[in-house]
């Protein structure tokens, strides 16, 4: 049988043309030649061609890659952004200074706060937007929203919505087809784990340790020619020489290590994101606690009821949550009697796990000062849970309304602003998507919570 390979013909001079030099990433697959040209038809129609800023597009690209960990996609797009390359294909966009771009890998990734504030801005807007200036603040916010939709995290659904109403819906298309096209990258190379950075970023990097380590590749091996590279007979690098071959007589070892590294990639997901919860809870706690009994008092309840959360996950992660198990669990941990004291009502309905965790610790939260200063602190007091779908602003929405009853004449903590105030009011809209309402009556709290049922529920 002939391999199938590519050389330097039209399909490699067409990219040369139209990116300044042939990427690593058109050349890996020589068994499969049609697939990666594929590919190249697909970045052309969603990246180079897709009628958004070159600059906004590369900025955004180096932006993503960042938080998809893809060594690859990261300095190869950081290439084309300062000048290695053309910036999204573009001859006549000037490329970025590298200090500039440098900018782009110390920004601060999924911060909750960050994305929350993000997020309202882009919803605030009155009509489509224009694609901001590189380095604004309204281009920072896009970045922040298009983040979330690229991660597909529980504050995508929300985000996909922030963009286009700020963008409007002939943008967003394009914005959707770039990232897209991105996502399919990162997995492409994922897949070829044989696929080496390109010689320009490799010298770049060498040349520079520290914008090295921001782009993750501070541990290349110098004398490893990458697969475009071939040496002459005076030991001279060719880069633009045919490619040759690659032989590989097994290819289920490389299927295993991509499977492995996938696996990988999720367990580290799963750990950051977990450690972002606890430090926020950490943090949060301190900030809002009177002493040290107060702090060890709160964390230990609030880290219990995570816990609580996550056996039940771990035993099942795609079956989801059962919402009244849910709010159930909470109530049991403070001792509250459902019939006598709390009254659950609502359809049978299923949170995926990501979202469960959210609104686990929001019902912890309501439980607790429910527990302190609420319904629950009193002979007569009461609370009623009811939840029901709603079709709200074009789409269902899951509403969970906490009522307490029963404290007419006794004084409301409405002015305290600790942990819970934060999670209903921060954490919960950016984690979730949810828009919470909270009003102080004289019988007790109202705390109306509205989730996009789309976004959060299971199938």
């Amino acid at each position: 049988m002939v391999e199938q390979r590519m050389g330097d013909g039209p399909f490699e001079q067409e990219i040369v043309q139209r990116l300044g030099l042939m990427p690593n990433l058109f050349r890996s697959a020589p068994a499969a030649p049609e697939t990666t040209r594929q590919l190249w038809q697909f970045a052309k129609s969603a990246y180079l061609d897709a009628p958004l800023p070159a600059l906004f597009k590369e900025r955004l690209a180096v932006h993503l890659s960042r938080l998809a960990h893809s060594p690859y996609c990261l300095t190869r797009h950081f290439g084309f952004l300062v000048g290695l390359g053309r910036p999204a294909g573009d001859p006549a966009c000037p490329p970025e200074t590298i200090d500039r771009a440098r900018r782009l890998l110390t920004r601060p990734l999924a911060d909750p706060a960050r994305i929350t504030a993000a997020l309202g801005r882009l919803e605030a807007a009155g009509s489509p937007l224009e694609i901001p200036e590189p380095g604004s603040e309204a281009e920072a916010d896009l970045f922040e929203a298009a983040s979330a939709l690229f991660t597909q995290s529980d504050a995508s659904g929300r985000s996909g919505r922030a963009i286009r109403r700020a963008l409007g819906d002939t943008r967003f298309e394009l914005l959707a087809g770039l990232l897209a096209y991105l996502r399919l990258a990162h997995f492409w190379t994922d897949a070829h784990p044989e696929l080496t950075i390109d010689p320009d970023v490799r010298a770049l990097a060498r040349a520079d340790p520290e914008l090295a380590a921001y782009l993750g590749c501070s541990e290349l091996r110098d004398d490893i020619p990458t697969p475009t590279e071939s040496r002459s007979t005076d030991g001279v690098s060719r880069d633009h020489q045919r490619q040759r071959p690659m032989a590989i007589d097994d290819t289920a070892p490389f299927a295993m290590a991509a499977h492995q590294k996938r696996l990988l990639t999720e367990l580290q997901h799963r750990v950051r994101n977990m450690i972002a919860v606890i430090r926020s809870i950490i943090r949060r706690t301190a900030d809002s606690s009177e002493s040290v009994e107060d702090f060890a008092s709160h964390l230990e309840g609030r880290i219990s009821a995570l816990s609580r959360i996550q056996s039940v996950i771990m035993r099942d992660p795609l079956a989801g949550f059962d919402l009244a198990e849910l709010i159930a669990d909470e109530l049991r941990a403070g001792a509250a009697r459902e019939g006598r004291q709390v009254s659950l009502t609502g359809p049978a309905v299923r949170i995926k796990a990501k979202a469960a965790e959210s609104i686990g610790l929001a019902m912890h939260e309501l439980v607790t000062n429910a527990l302190k200063y609420g319904a629950l602190t009193v002979p007569r007091g009461f609370i009623s849970i009811a939840w029901r779908l709603d079709e709200r602003d074009a789409g269902r929405w899951l509403v969970i309304d906490w009522t307490e009853t029963g404290m007419s004449g006794h004084e409301l903590a409405s002015d305290r602003q600790g942990f819970g105030t934060v999670l209903l009011e921060q954490m919960l809209p950016y984690e979730v998507g949810a828009r919470v309402i909270r009003r102080f009556e004289p019988s007790g709290l109202r705390c109306e919570i509205a989730l996009p049922a789309d976004d959060i529920l299971t199938d």
